[in-house]
């Protein structure tokens, strides 16, 4: 035997947990009697109908809302039919709609079903039975539609409004501002790093910290500040880097969104909070697949290049390392710093494939010079490792295919990642630096100073150097507390067994106040400025004999 096929349009009513609260416009009060009664007789439980001969008298209770259905008549003669419809629906969009009507009428609530009302009913609802099953159908129909709209224009994770409901607000912010002659602001905020909250700590880590930011954001939390954030047990401090442009007159929502991709961009390369969109300003690829695409083509093409910059040890005035240094050599561009491609790498994850051929170019490189005989034997190569490569677990494997290729002793290899990197995740970033320091390679925390290390966590990284942040050199001259404050960093190296390296040293001043203070080693453009390998040659051949105080090199 079949069971009976129970479905929307079929399965009787249930009880409602309350009464059902039904609006009725456009009918006349035999009409709304004959409604109410053939509802009182067909739902199972109270009915609260209220009816309105026009559509005038209904405003204030579509726009209040608070009603299960809509009963819109088009059968009068007087009827407004599909006009209605469409105020009805714009004073209360949410509201599921029932138009009835007469047979002759037929064709036209046809076309209202079309026009937006959720269902229609032929014989004006005298049936009290196909009436409450049209108004279950309405409802769940109406329930169903504002699903698929918030799927549409919402994102699910975070319930904030996606691209293509920014588009349409945009463009309606943008008019709006031609009309009244006011500028139109769109800022775009990104999170720092979050593909490495992803990989590192997994998506349903990442997918709370977005929850979370998103609600702070609807409370209106200042763009662009730290916050820390407790998501099972996990402490996170998350950046952002916000972009912020201006619409003009006749300006399109997506020009605008690119202005402020730009500047977000822009904020990111220059380390700050937020940068603003400034028009004539340095063309940049149009969007982040494009600059995809360009890097992808540097690497098949050779157009990354290596400078390099000193090291000074104050002690005896000896160069003792180099820094590796990435540069792009743009076919119509000219030479590209880091911070205009840096970020892009790191997102889309190049910077792994980037990464692996500067470690070994430049060791081939420090391995080409010491066979030459044009710098010391116990010169150091010291090279930067991104977030994105520090939780790749090829890491390790590359450092010892480069340093097997050049056949240069791991001791002469120096990777320097930074501290914000480090505190990311310190149990992962403790057992990939043991795995490093087991080939044999010395490890440099960089830009120390301006993260969250605490002292505990620090003193179990199996680091050598800590490279004071140069923000604390550039407030040596500001007076004696900031003295002190560089003097006590360089004591927390000392305390730890680890060298000290200032970052930024600009001045001869700035070299003699760090010396004093106890520090032991200087890097900076007083010291030198990066260069490329073949003018760095003769400053090397200095450093094989003797050269003792505190001199530059030039």
């Amino acid at each position: 035997m079949s069971r009976p096929r129970l479905d929307v349009a079929t399965r009787p009513p249930a009880a409602p947990a309350r009464p059902l609260r039904v609006l009725v416009v456009e009918a006349g009060s035999d009409h709304t009697a004959q409604l109410e009664a053939s509802l009182d007789e067909a739902v199972a439980g109270e009915v609260e109908l209220r009816a309105h001969a026009t559509l005038a008298a209904a405003r204030s209770d579509l726009r209040s809302g608070g009603f299960d259905c809509v009963l819109l008549d088009v059968s009068r003669p007087d009827a407004n039919g599909l006009e209605s419809l469409a105020k009805v629906r714009s004073l209360a969009p949410e509201a599921p709609v029932v138009v009835l009507s007469g047979p002759e009428d037929e064709e036209l609530a046809v076309q209202a079903v079309h026009e937006g009302a959720q269902d229609y009913l032929v014989g004006r609802g005298a049936d009290g039975s196909l009436l409450a099953r049209s108004i279950r159908y309405a409802t769940e129909r109406m329930r169903s539609e504002l699903d698929l709209a918030r799927l549409a224009f919402y994102d699910p994770l975070t319930r904030l409004p996606n691209r293509k409901l920014v588009i349409d607000r945009l463009g309606l912010a943008l008019a709006a501002a031609e009309r009244s002659g006011r500028l139109a602001a769109l800022l775009l905020l990104d999170l720092d790093h979050f593909r490495l909250v992803n990989e590192s700590l997994g998506h349903d880590v990442g997918d709370s910290l977005l929850r979370e930011v998103a609600t702070r954001l609807t409370e209106l939390v200042r763009p662009g500040d730290t916050v820390a954030l407790l998501i099972d047990g996990l402490e996170l401090y998350v950046g952002a880097s916000t972009g912020i442009a201006f619409g003009e007159c006749r300006r399109s929502p997506e020009a605008l969104i690119r202005d402020t991709e730009q500047a977000m961009y822009r904020a990111k390369e220059r380390g700050s909070r937020y940068a603003v969109f400034e028009h004539g300003g340095e063309p940049r690829p149009g969007c982040r697949l494009g600059l995809e695409t360009e890097l992808r083509h540097a690497l098949r093409r050779d157009e990354f290049r290596l400078v390099y910059q000193p090291e000074l040890d104050c002690g005896d005035g000896r160069i003792f390392g180099v820094e590796a240094l990435l540069r792009w050599r743009h076919p119509h561009r000219g030479v590209v710093t880091p911070g205009d491609f840096i970020p892009a790498a790191e997102e889309t994850g190049l910077i792994v494939r980037i990464g692996e051929w500067v470690i070994l170019e430049a060791t081939r490189q420090l391995a080409d010079w010491r066979r030459a005989g044009l710098c010391a034997p116990d010169l150091i190569m010291s090279v930067n490792v991104s977030p994105r490569q520090l939780v790749d677990s090829g890491l390790p494997a590359a450092v010892r295919s480069a340093l097997d290729a050049s056949e240069l002793p791991a001791d002469r290899l120096c990777l320097e990642l930074t501290e914000s990197t480090v505190a990311a995740d310190p149990a992962r970033v403790l057992s990939r630096l043991e795995e490093l320091r087991a080939l044999g390679v010395s490890l440099s925390l960089d830009d120390f100073g301006t993260g969250v290390s605490s002292l505990s966590v620090l003193s179990g990284y199996p680091v050598d150097t800590l490279k004071v942040d140069r923000s604390f050199v550039a407030q040596l001259s500001d007076g004696l507390k900031h003295r002190r404050l560089f003097a006590s960093v360089v004591g927390v190296a000392h305390a730890l067994g680890i060298r000290a390296l200032a970052e930024g040293v600009e001045t001869r001043e700035q070299l003699e106040e760090i010396h004093e203070a106890g520090c032991d080693a200087a890097q900076g453009f007083f010291v030198g400025r990066p260069v490329a390998a073949s003018e760095l040659v003769a400053k090397l051949r200095g450093y094989a004999g003797s050269c003792h105080g505190l001199s530059p090199v030039r």
